[in-house]
């Protein structure tokens, strides 16, 4: 993305990093429902993961604001005024990565509103205990998102991501402008890839594009289970939205093999990918007494205000058990929530800690709120 194009913004530039995250996780044409591909996949017979009686949680209480992290988050570090995302990377010297998508750069308004000096697509806040550090890239004076492409006419935005040895790996999706779409909706997306960082300092080493083409938003979340990482992906067709998981060796994330769930089997192909969810707009995974956990905002005719659990004795499902955690108070009028993000290494007192991002499509005076563009947090306690 040019970055001169955003020295002043308007709301519906912040439109774009919600359109995206929803409307354009998977900008390219939809998939078959029953795709088939030219290529011979290789089939990997599928070990069935342990099925204990129940491996669902009971009816949680009502989820409470976890007004810690909201403070955390509100408090602007070194000009960060706000963003979406809010992906956790918990690393190995007790630090967490948070990786964000459009990020607004500046100082708080006296009337709260976030007046932004610079627009950026991506950023990263690391937290070391209370205290909070954002990073991009370029400089204070000149600043430019933290991953960018070689082509200055492209941006990405992140996804999730995890630690590999002494290095982070960031999920992209790459995009760029359609040249014919609705204002604030002119966007197509053009590639995946994997940014490589190292740590401890976390300076960008690497993007190289996944190594398969898929119309499925890999890197939304990620269980380590036996040998291998499972990696959850978002089939997004707009007004519907469809869950996939593929695998690979753990530590072999972007040298492995990639293995993609089929239904019944493990494949290489991955045309063969079967769909495992659809009815919420991401997927958060984690494990859980038995079994696992699935949370996601969701899906709803434009954006949905609930968000959901799901439970499996199987990281690839079949889930079941539907739960409303939380219902976005905030989410009214103007006011749309998306993104409803677990955060396992939060976790505490049986509680578990889950992100949610706000944005308003008709601010007042042509600024969002800083009350809103930011991440918002709250506390479910799941049973043992």
């Amino acid at each position: 993305m040019d970055r001169a194009r955003h020295r002043f913004f308007s709301a519906w530039l912040l439109i774009i990093a919600v359109a995206g995250l929803l409307l354009g996780c998977d900008l390219f044409a939809p998939a078959s429902p029953t795709p088939t591909s030219p290529l011979e996949g290789v089939v990997i017979s599928a070990t069935a993961a342990p099925t204990p009686a129940d491996c669902s949680a009971n009816q949680p209480p009502p989820a409470i604001q976890d007004a810690r992290f909201d403070a955390l988050f509100a408090s602007h570090p070194n000009s960060w005024l706000g963003a979406d995302g809010a992906y956790s990377v918990p690393l190995p010297d007790g630090r967490s990565a948070w990786l964000f998508g459009d990020t607004i750069l500046g100082q708080p308004q006296a009337d709260g509103s976030l007046k932004p000096s610079a627009f950026i697509n991506n950023s990263i806040i690391v937290q070391d205990g209370d205290k909070l550090t954002a990073l991009h890239g370029g400089s204070n004076v000149h600043p430019a998102a933290m991953i960018t492409p070689t082509n200055p006419a492209t941006w990405y935005w992140p996804g999730g991501g995890l630690v590999e040895g002494n290095k982070l790996r960031v999920f992209l999706l790459q995009l760029k402008r359609a040249g014919n779409g609705a204002p604030g909706f002119d966007f197509t997306g053009i590639g995946h890839a994997i940014a490589t960082l190292s740590l401890p300092d976390l300076k960008v080493e690497a993007v190289a594009p996944l190594p398969f083409v898929s119309k499925v938003d890999y890197g939304g979340s990620f269980v380590a289970e036996g040998n291998y990482t499972y990696i959850y992906g978002l089939e997004d067709l707009q007004g519907v939205k469809y869950g996939h998981v593929a695998r690979v060796a753990q530590g072999q994330l972007v040298t492995g093999k990639w293995q993609f769930y089929d239904g019944a089997n493990w494949s290489s192909d991955p045309l063969s990918s079967t769909r495992i969810i659809s009815d919420v707009s991401n997927l958060s995974v984690f494990k859980h007494g038995k079994g696992y956990v699935l949370v996601g905002m969701e899906t709803g005719f434009g954006f949905g205000k609930n968000i959901l659990a799901y439970y499996s004795c199987s990281p690839t499902g079949p889930w079941t058990g539907r739960t409303v955690l939380y219902t976005v108070p905030e989410a009214t009028g103007s006011v749309i929530t998306y993104l409803a993000i677990a955060h396992p290494e939060f976790s505490k007192d049986g509680t578990m800690l889950i992100s949610y991002c706000l944005n308003d499509t008709k601010p007042q005076g042509g600024f969002v709120a800083a009350n809103v563009y930011r991440p918002h947090f709250v506390r479910v306690s799941f049973a043992p």
